[in-house]
């Protein structure tokens, strides 16, 4: 009989999933199976990450190493090279090398470009793939299946649900329209500077990628007005060198099984180790480039010196970068591996720091907020900050003092909020008060590690609904990077098609599908 998945969500998560269940099929009768793929935006593939926006988004993964498809290398180059046609015109000062940085918008219109050929890899195997242009409110279970509900009173009854939704926004505070407020989600930046007045003064909350974005768009569309970065952590991204690829010894699937099969859990000085070590081996391999030392740094009291080292040092290879890097392939059975109280520790001491180390920038972005920052357009500042809105509506960035100031708009680039709860996504906020979800601790919600089941309030897996990306980085522990999304794709695919496709002897009801 007919199995029917439904996909929440369209973007890079679900392109990989559905080309890794085709390659699962090894000539099996594709008709089998209907899979729904519903998304709120109106094009199929680039997501959320990758939606259509100014050229000033750049990827911080270079254009040779970037692909949607890991066992074909340096594919979206590729595609690039073959299809010119299709992006020069729109972004004609992109310079197609193996070495640059694209804009994210023109990676989003290739992974369209992959979705496309995605389900047509599908048509040749007799899946049908569904598009469905809508956003998915609720998911309800019924005594076979599930109902995936959405906006626009479309009702897909399934067998299974893939929850592949990307990174949540932030709950919704108040619109750019008005006159100042609390601005949940940057994104896109194309709105947000034909919003913004010129002149008005902006505190950025956050100094990570989304940050760099929003203050990059502002001053490229010519905002006078102030703005502030408010560092809560205190850290800003490193620079990316020009380093290339590295296999790793210690931090390696077969180094982690030997030391699963000893039965002993890591500390933190035991991952610490294994990264010198790896270390010196890169610099065994690669003898004439720059040992630079990887240390603990300190919150940055200068942003403008700190920028000015590191966009020195990324003229060069850093071998650091090359190691760190390299971890994707193991990072969250690395994680499982080390002893909980050492987690925590991390969390709690190492956690900004490593995130400012391993989510890098390129230097042209670097260098323009250099620029900013030496005219006098840009101030940095850090410590905790609480945000407030005094009694005109405007926000307040308030420190433990009690100090604040008060800004004509607060631009949250802070990522996934860390409790559903907070999230903008009517469907997480459902589950989770239907206790078909229960939150992660450390952000998300709780999946089974190997099948990526979700858990139920209860503590019980919930068998037909599945989780993958952003929304399981609490068990997964870092989840943004692209290939890391991809891997766990795979691996989900992989598990769903052995344990509940293999042999395709199911009872399903008669009418399943689409209903209006």
């Amino acid at each position: 009989m007919e199995k029917v998945i439904c996909l929440v969500g369209g973007g890079a998560a679900s392109i990989a999933f559905i080309d890794n269940f085709l390659n699962q099929l090894n000539g099996e009768n594709g008709g089998l199976y209907s899979i729904y793929v519903i998304e709120k935006n109106p094009v199929f593939g680039p997501g959320a990450a990758y939606n259509d926006d100014l050229d000033s988004n750049l990827l911080n993964t270079k254009t040779g190493f970037i692909t949607i498809f890991p066992e074909k290398k340096g594919d979206f180059y590729e595609w690039l090279h073959n299809h010119p046609e299709h992006w020069q015109w729109k972004y004609p000062g992109f310079e197609l090398d193996p070495d640059t940085y694209a804009p994210r918008p023109l990676f989003g219109q290739y992974l369209q470009a992959s979705f496309s050929q995605t389900v047509r890899k599908a048509v040749k195997k007799g899946v049908k793939v569904i598009p469905v242009n809508a956003e998915v409110m609720d998911i309800r279970k019924f005594r076979h299946g599930y109902t995936a509900v959405t906006a626009c009173s479309i009702n897909i009854q399934a067998d299974y649900v893939f929850l592949l939704c990307g990174t949540l926004e932030n709950a919704r505070k108040d619109t750019p329209k008005m006159q100042g407020g609390i601005i949940s989600n940057p994104y896109p930046v194309s709105k947000l500077t034909s919003w913004l007045g010129k002149d008005k003064s902006v505190a950025v909350i956050g100094s990570r990628l989304s940050a760099i974005d929003t203050i990059i768009a502002l001053k490229e569309a010519g905002h006078r007005g102030k703005i502030v970065i408010h560092s809560r952590s205190g850290y800003f991204p490193s620079i990316r060198g020009t380093q290339g690829r590295f296999q790793p010894r210690n931090l390696s699937e077969e180094y982690l099984e030997k030391v699963q099969n000893s039965k002993r859990n890591l500390r933190l000085t035991d991952v610490v180790e294994m990264v010198k070590s790896d270390l010196s081996l890169y610099f065994q391999e690669n003898p004439g480039h720059p040992q630079e030392r990887l240390e603990v740094p300190k919150p940055i009291d200068d942003l403008g010196a700190f920028l000015d080292e590191e966009i020195a040092l990324a003229e060069n290879p850093r071998g650091w970068q090359a190691v760190l890097y390299a971890t994707n392939v193991i990072i969250d059975k690395l994680w499982g591996m080390i002893r909980p109280e050492d987690r925590e520790e991390f969390r709690e001491k190492y956690l900004n720091i490593f995130l400012s180390y391993r989510v890098s920038i390129p230097c042209e972005n670097a260098v323009k907020i250099r620029n900013y920052l030496s005219s006098g357009d840009l101030e940095f500042r850090t410590g905790p900050v609480k945000l407030k809105k005094n009694a005109g509506g405007f926000p307040v960035v308030q420190t433990p003092s009690g100090d604040g100031d008060t800004y004509d708009f607060a631009v949250l680039a802070t990522g996934s909020p860390k409790r559903l709860g907070n999230s903008n996504s009517s469907l997480m906020i459902a589950l989770e008060e239907k206790g078909m979800i229960v939150p992660h601790p450390h952000g998300g919600l709780e999946v089974d590690s190997s099948t990526y089941q979700v858990i139920r309030e209860d503590g019980s897996i919930e068998n037909g609904i599945f989780a993958v990306g952003e929304v399981t980085s609490g068990n997964f522990f870092f989840t943004s990077a692209l290939d890391i999304i991809c891997r766990h794709a795979k691996n989900c695919s992989v598990n769903f098609y052995k344990n509940h496709c293999v042999e395709s002897v199911f009872f399903t009801p008669p009418k399943q599908g689409i209903k209006g």
